[in-house]
């Protein structure tokens, strides 16, 4: 994994809860859980628990990395590049006068 984070990666701010404790947890409880919360057993770490939304971000977060992932196996990011480098040098042209190169839009007939 070329990433400077280890897959392990826990934040240590992380509430630990046991899992005797959270047996005894209510969803009033639940909610009043700040961050992630990790889940152990005899203190060995054994899940993570985290609000719905939380989760929700964490999948999109997911999916735009596995979408950038296969963006660049394609091939399709050198072009895509190259077209960021074009329009940043200003050697692209609008999508209107690519369109209508007259300059004049086509009427509706």
């Amino acid at each position: 994994m070329p990433t400077g984070i280890p897959n392990s990666y826990v934040n240590p701010k992380s509430q630990h809860v046991g899992v005797s404790k959270l047996r005894g947890m209510n969803a009033s409880n639940l909610r009043d859980l700040e961050g992630p919360v990790v889940i152990q057993e005899n203190d060995k770490p054994i899940a993570v628990l985290v609000r719905f939304e939380e989760f929700l971000k964490l999948q999109q977060q997911a999916m735009a990395v596995l979408e950038t992932e296969a963006l660049l196996r394609t091939g399709e990011a050198a072009t895509l590049l190259a077209s960021l480098a074009d329009a940043k040098t200003g050697k692209a042209k609008p999508l209107d006068e690519v369109r209508h190169p007259s300059g004049k839009p086509k009427e509706k007939s």
